[in-house]
């Protein structure tokens, strides 16, 4: 039996699969909406799950350091 991941639990994946993303990874990598995206991004950061940083340009993200990420292939 398999368990669904949530939208957040997926954001996760992707950040974990393309490291330094942008917004932009996600959404496309996704299909879901750039604020839909943003808010899931922001909480993974607050929560310590992946980091934030900005590359003069965008936001750049990357997994923290002992994060816990599924260990799927989306």
């Amino acid at each position: 039996m398999t368990k669904e991941l949530s939208q957040k639990d997926q954001v996760a994946v992707v950040v974990r699969h393309i490291p330094g993303c942008v917004l932009r990874d996600v959404c496309e990598a996704l299909d879901i909406a750039a604020g839909t995206a943003g808010r899931f991004l922001r909480a993974l950061t607050v929560s310590g799950t992946i980091t934030r940083s900005h590359n003069g340009t965008q936001y750049v993200y990357d997994v923290a350091p002992g994060a816990v990420i599924p260990d799927v292939t989306l």
